[in-house]
């Protein structure tokens, strides 16, 4: 059974099916992989263990990191489950996991240093014990033992860089790209900016992945997504539209016609006028009134949200004391009754 769901796994991302071959057996996160290859369902605790793995961020798991974004998009979740396990894939996309990248370059250095010097003071001391003229450690000494560390640790170190960072790179682009295809597979709205942003790049294995994943996407995008998606959302897919095939810039033009903000007026205009392709103009002047129209309601929005000032007056002027024409002696300001007028008391 487990060979017969490597080799499935194997047909559907040869890249998890190399992952999944490097897991030990009894590993939690290989035998969910199996379970959901060999068409099986997962428990909650399951689906709960395989989002906490996503947000792990260490690079010593990054083959369970690649399996686990490779199932979260294969498993029947519940509505909390897919919050969690889509916000955990989208912290995926947004190349955080750099940092791992960057620490483990720091660690590797310090590593090197200290083994380069441990090495070098040792092998200064043992030529020095082994000279016959040896009459005791010397300033001199110390001066040759530092140095002969400082050049074991640069050539301990400088081989190492490149390979290391490389390795560490490539991957979080496996990580990277198996989120943007399981967000695809979850249709998560809420992703279509980040995947609109990798799709724009225009080549390499990411920027792939993410013109397969973002039609899906863009059909999960609805009217009363408008005030949901992203601030950066808009640009993305504007820039998206610009630089992708025919086909996706279509649906991103409509998908824009339906939740994109009043920021892709100005690009859907351009697109309106200038684009080479027939059918990209038409779809821009089709939902280029909507955009517009978003855009003056939004700067109405705004405008009204201003603190109100006296034009063109000092902001001094709001509020002064009251002032009379005519100066008015005090004692008249206020006097006593003489008696009773008209009978009152």
């Amino acid at each position: 059974m487990a060979a017969n769901a490597l080799a499935m796994t194997a047909q559907m991302c040869p890249n998890v099916s190399n992952c999944l071959r490097r897991l030990r057996r009894t590993n939690p996160v290989r035998l969910a992989a199996l379970q959901i290859a060999s068409g099986g369902s997962l428990s909650d605790q399951d689906i709960r263990m395989l989002t906490q793995t996503v947000q792990v961020r260490r690079c010593g798991r990054w083959r369970e990191h690649v399996v686990a974004c490779w199932c979260l998009g294969l498993c029947r979740l519940t509505i909390n489950q897919y919050a969690s396990a889509s916000a955990a894939l989208r912290d995926v996309m947004t190349l955080r996991r750099m940092r791992d990248v960057q620490g483990n370059m720091r660690r590797g250095l310090a590593w090197s240093a200290l083994a380069g010097v441990t090495l070098g003071v040792t092998i200064n001391t043992l030529f020095t014990l082994l000279n016959s003229e040896y009459d005791g450690f010397t300033l001199s000494d110390l001066g040759y033992g530092l140095s002969l560390s400082l050049l074991l640790s640069v050539l301990f170190y400088l081989p190492s860089l490149g390979a290391s960072f490389a390795s560490d790179v490539e991957r979080v682009r496996l990580s990277v790209c198996e989120a943007a295809r399981s967000l695809g597979r979850l249709r998560d709205p809420l992703s279509a900016g980040l995947l609109a942003s990798a799709a724009a790049q225009g080549s390499g294995p990411l920027a792939e992945v993410a013109c397969e994943a973002l039609p899906e996407v863009l059909k999960a995008i609805r009217h009363d997504h408008y005030t949901l998606l992203p601030r950066e959302a808009t640009p993305a897919l504007c820039c998206a539209a610009e630089r992708t095939d025919e086909n996706l810039a279509v649906q991103i033009l409509d998908a824009l016609g339906r939740a994109g903000s009043g920021a892709a007026a100005g690009p859907v205009r351009r697109m309106a006028n200038a684009s080479p392709s027939e059918r990209v103009r038409k779809q821009a002047a089709l939902v280029l009134p909507i955009l517009e129209e978003r855009l003056r309601q939004e700067t109405s929005a705004a405008r009204l949200l201003r603190p109100a000032e006296a034009p063109g007056a000092p902001r001094d002027i709001l509020l002064r004391p009251a002032s009379s024409a005519t100066s008015v002696p005090e004692e008249q300001l206020l006097r006593p009754s003489s008696g009773p007028v008209d009978g009152s008391v």
